[in-house]
């Protein structure tokens, strides 16, 4: 179970948000199989198409048209946003804790690149087995890391679900965020631990929905 208790907000008797969870459309750095993390870069013209043909032809998009569409505040997710608000409507509500994961050092990088000669092989492989132990497991690789711990990753992800619950029962909410954020989102809300693989990373531009329960305790 995650370490976080939100049975409240799967508590069946009580208001639900309809919460739609969007990845950000294909980036330059998803192509070059670059770890984005808090740096950013910028969409595909592929990825703006995709997003596009999701916004008109998802049956999601058809069927739940937003209230509010809360976006991470990176340039890739807000550019999404922006693709899917211009044919879904809503108002866009930028939101720092949507942020992906920050993953320090490694961030830029490409899978076991080489940095000034030296090979990155303990920090990759912690990174390549962060759903088997956690990331911050080993301090000394944490240290060196510069990365967001999964406590610190964990508590922005509940605050702001709980933010939502509070605000927008009864609600349609779109959410565009990262492969992190919704694969952890989705883990809490399912009662697993959050650092866990779960339904992994979702694709860029995938959709699925989530009743999200309102709970007297938030």
């Amino acid at each position: 179970m995650s370490s976080t208790n939100l049975h409240g907000l799967l508590n069946p008797n009580e208001a639900s948000v309809t919460l739609i969870l969007i990845r950000h459309g294909q980036t330059e750095w998803n192509l070059a199989n670059k770890l984005q993390g808090w740096r950013d870069s910028p969409l595909t013209t592929q990825g703006r198409k995709t997003l596009l043909r999701t916004a008109v032809n998802n049956r999601l998009c058809h069927l739940y048209k937003p209230d509010v569409v809360y976006t991470s505040d990176l340039g890739r997710a807000m550019a999404s946003a922006r693709i899917i608000c211009n044919k879904s409507g809503g108002y866009i509500v930028p939101d720092q804790r949507l942020r992906e994961r920050r993953f320090g050092i490694l961030e830029g990088k490409r899978k076991n690149e080489c940095d000034d000669g030296f090979l990155l092989i303990q920090h990759w492989l912690a990174y390549q087995k962060r759903y088997e132990k956690r990331l911050d497991a080993c301090h000394t690789i944490a240290a060196e890391l510069l990365a967001e711990s999964e406590p610190m990753f964990e508590h922005r992800v509940v605050g702001f679900l709980r933010t939502l619950a509070r605000r927008h029962a009864g609600k349609t909410v779109y959410v565009v965020s990262h492969g992190e954020w919704i694969r952890c989102a989705n883990n809490i809300l399912h009662g697993r631990t959050s650092w866990s693989c779960g339904e992994g990373i979702p694709m860029n531009t995938e959709m699925n929905i989530v009743e999200l329960k309102a709970s007297h305790v938030i």
